[in-house]
């Protein structure tokens, strides 16, 4: 518990995998700042961990850094090269950085590392561009045949299905799986109007006329800081992409920090 870590740091101010895990415990709450004083505190003491550099690619990615998380992550890499969940998280942040082939690099590497390692071959099927079928493309329909025991989440598996027989030239098994795909994902979705309802009300009287008021004035006073505000499913991220198209403009992403008010 987050207790535990707290008193084994008071014990001992250089237990870095106290902080670590008590790092882990403030970003899975979203207390950001908080989570990084104590990675920052771990690498100090500890440089040498590859679980503190890991952490701290995983802190990058929440604050929208990714030239931050892939230098994180390659030192992680360089300390625990057989790790291969570190080349998964370095080809993550790859892909979402637009580096395709470099994500493509890393994913292989996984995958080499430990086969069985399917985590990865998702995403790498999901990023490179198949022109014939190989060994990954031969895994993925085997597990298509099977996906109960693929290992995998079966809606990722079948989009990742999807993908691979459109770049083969195969669009109508490449339809049949997005369609097996969209319906292994509803299934696992639990919603309901009653809770969508409850939902609403209870931003409402969160934010009624009186807390806005009082937090009126507060906040950065800089004018060129644009903040995009709404209830839920409200189209706020496609007018932040709009606005971000702008070249003076940059997109900050969502930011936990809102969420602390």
């Amino acid at each position: 518990s987050a207790a535990a870590y707290e008193k084994a740091i008071e014990l001992d101010p250089r237990a870095a995998r106290a902080m670590h895990n008590l790092a882990m415990l403030r970003m899975n709450d979203k207390r950001i700042e908080e989570a990084q004083r104590l990675l920052d505190a771990a690498l100090a003491v500890a440089p040498g961990m590859p679980e503190l550099w890991n952490g701290a690619g995983t802190l990058a990615r929440l604050r929208n850094d990714p030239q931050r998380a892939i230098d994180c992550y390659e030192k992680a890499i360089a300390l625990a090269p057989r790790m291969a969940g570190l080349r998964l998280n370095l080809g993550q942040v790859l892909r979402e950085a637009g580096r395709s082939d470099e994500a493509v690099a890393a994913y292989e590497a996984a995958v080499r590392i430990e086969p069985r390692f399917h985590s990865a071959r998702i995403p790498l099927c999901l990023t490179k561009t198949f022109a014939e079928p190989d060994d990954h493309v031969r895994w993925l329909e085997q597990s298509a045949a099977d996906p109960a025991n693929a290992g995998v989440p079966e809606d990722e598996l079948w989009f990742a299905v999807s993908k691979v027989r459109g770049d083969l030239g195969d669009a109508d098994g490449s339809f049949q799986a997005l369609l097996r795909g969209n319906a292994a994902r509803r299934a696992t979705i639990r919603w309901s109007i009653d809770d969508a309802r409850a939902q609403f009300a209870a931003i409402r009287r969160r934010w009624d006329r009186a807390t806005v008021e009082r937090l009126r004035g507060r906040g950065d006073p800089d004018p060129t800081m644009i903040f995009v505000l709404g209830m839920p499913r409200s189209n706020k991220s496609m007018t932040e992409q709009i606005l971000a198209t702008h070249p003076r403009v940059f997109g900050a992403g969502e930011l936990y920090e809102v969420e602390t008010i």
